[in-house]
């Protein structure tokens, strides 16, 4: 994981490129997995980033193209967004707020959860991610 953080914050289209190595997309696991580094990269890596601009940055821009891999998957009918970590939501939201994610890339993810109707196990889960819509 150090060397993919790493390359991030050489180049950040780097970024955009891990969601698609060689014309394939990565699983939702693999990135929900990955966003769990991201979340704690700054206390992990600190010696990667220059400044916490670049930290920031690398953050947002993760969760940017998140937020494209997860509605793609949904509107391929591959997912139910229930799927996502509650944790990655809010950051989505948090995003969209600030102006790094598109407001209707999140008001599709606002749309498809309210609208999913697909069985889910953790109830409490669920409950979670309305709540914080």
């Amino acid at each position: 994981m150090k060397e993919t953080i790493s390359l991030f914050v050489k180049d950040f289209s780097f970024i955009e490129r891990w969601f698609y190595p060689l014309g394939n997309k990565r699983s939702l696991q693999e990135v929900e997995a990955m966003y769990q580094v991201i979340r704690t990269m700054w206390f992990d890596y600190r010696d990667l980033f220059p400044n916490k601009g670049t930290y920031k940055t690398v953050r947002r821009l993760f969760v940017k193209y998140a937020a494209e891999a997860y509605l793609e998957a949904r509107f391929q009918g591959k997912i139910s967004l229930y799927e996502m970590s509650p944790e990655l939501l809010q950051e989505m939201r948090f995003k969209s707020r600030q102006g790094w994610l598109s407001k209707s890339t999140f008001y599709w993810i606002e749309r498809c959860i309210i609208e999913d109707n697909y069985p889910v196990r953790d109830t409490a889960k669920r409950e979670k991610l309305l709540r914080m819509l």
